[in-house]
C-alpha cells in the first residue's frame, strides 16, 4: 500500500494533501485503516473511512487533508483479524521538506 503526502497543498496554507492507495499483491490479504491526530488533541485519533479498508484492486482511494502540526496514522492487520500486525505514524510538521514552502509543492511516497 502506498500512502502519499503532498506537502504544502494548497500551496502556502501550511497543510498537505494525504492519499492511501495503489495496493500491491501484498496487500491483498490485509485490511488498513488511516486516521489523524490532530494537533490541537494529541490524544484522538479521527479515523477516515469509518472504518478498515481492503487492500485489494477495488478498493478505494483514500483521501484527506491535514494541518502542518498534525500527525498521519496508518494501521494494517491481517483481513479478519483482530490483532494489529503494524502502526506507522507520520509527525507532518517534522517530516515537512524544506522545499515545500511558498508556491512549491513536494510529493513524498511511502510504502506501507
Amino acid at each position: 500500500m502506498n500512502l502519499t503526502i503532498n506537502f504544502n497543498w494548497p500551496t502556502g496554507e501550511n497543510s498537505a494533501s494525504v492519499e492511501m492507495a495503489q495496493p500491491n499483491v501484498n496487500d491483498i490479504d490485509m485490511e488498513f485503516r488511516v486516521g489523524v491526530v490532530p494537533k490541537e488533541h494529541p490524544d484522538k485519533i479521527a479515523w477516515h473511512n469509518s472504518g478498515w479498508v481492503v487492500g485489494d484492486r477495488d478498493m478505494k482511494r483514500v483521501v484527506f487533508r491535514v494541518k502542518q502540526g498534525d500527525k498521519v496514522v496508518v494501521e494494517r492487520k491481517k483481513k479478519g483479524e483482530e490483532e494489529i500486525q503494524t502502526r506507522n505514524e507520520w509527525d507532518v510538521n517534522e517530516e515537512w521538506p524544506t522545499e515545500a514552502h511558498g508556491a512549491a509543492m513536494t510529493v513524498v511516497p511511502w510504502y506501507l
